[in-house]
């Protein structure tokens, strides 16, 4: 088992999302072993593609249905894709990011301690079916990480803050996945939703949606909170290198220049 908790204790968590399947199967292992390679990447969050994704943005949407036409259209699919990596020496803890239909019956057999926590985008507290998961994800040493937006309420936070074990998953903004420009504004907005989360739960805050480029990853370190979600960025610099023959060594000096959080300041401006 990849236990998330114990490998990232007291430290800034990087979270990155990858499309499962994405360009291909084989090229999305080694997208997976490249993240890992890269040294600056925690945890891998791994997209099961679903043809309904109402929270994904264009890009995600895109990558997701060309992963579904390549043959990855099942969580079956994308555990394969998992085991393999595995196989080939990757030991990243990796989270599975999808929707409630994705997680068919005989996942969690299928998952063999491949994985360390779930997200699922879909499951509102007051779904009777969302305490079940969560009780069968704890049963089996897998971490369930609830949903929490700029919007929900503080009492409805402290509810939610009930399901999770290790993480609380803080979308930043509403709508759609996708980069965003925050101007000037970025670092306050960023620490405004962090305190208010915060202060509501018991468990460990990552910050996603919007996050674009490596001073906004400083920016969502130096509200306090304890990680940070990347995930259309990287599938773009993914869309963009994906034929070229140096692919790994591009992909990861992107990586490194994304994440490099090694001189950072309280205000949220580089030093």
């Amino acid at each position: 088992m990849y236990i998330m908790e114990k490998l990232l204790k007291d430290k800034f968590s990087i979270f990155a999302f990858v499309t499962a399947g994405y360009p291909t199967v084989e090229k999305s292992i080694d997208i997976l072993l490249a993240l890992e390679k890269s040294n600056v990447v925690d945890v891998v969050e791994l997209g099961i593609n679903f043809s309904e994704c109402t929270a994904d943005g264009p890009v995600l949407e895109s990558c997701g249905e060309i992963a579904r036409q390549n043959g990855t259209n099942s969580i079956f699919k994308c555990l394969d894709i998992l085991k393999e990596a595995r196989k080939r020496g990757f030991n990243l803890p990796v989270v599975l990011m999808g929707y409630i239909n994705s997680f068919k019956d005989g996942w969690l057999e299928y998952c063999k301690d491949m994985i360390s926590g779930v997200i699922v985008v879909d499951l509102p507290l007051e779904e009777k079916y969302t305490y079940k998961f969560m009780k069968l994800c704890e049963k089996n040493n897998i971490s369930f990480i609830p949903i929490v937006t700029s919007e929900t309420s503080n009492e409805r936070v402290k509810k939610i803050n009930n399901l999770a074990s290790t993480y609380i998953y803080c979308v930043s903004v509403l709508g759609i996945t996708g980069v965003r420009n925050f101007s000037d504004n970025y670092f306050q907005k960023y620490k405004e939703i962090y305190d208010r989360i915060n202060k509501n739960v018991l468990y460990s805050c990552l910050i996603g949606f919007g996050i674009s480029n490596n001073k906004t990853v400083r920016a969502v370190m130096n509200t306090g909170a304890q990680g940070c979600v990347v995930g259309t960025a990287i599938m773009k610099k993914i869309i963009e290198l994906k034929d070229e023959d140096n692919f790994e060594d591009k992909f990861i000096t992107f990586l490194r220049n994304f994440f490099i959080i090694s001189n950072y300041s309280v205000d949220g401006e580089d030093v």
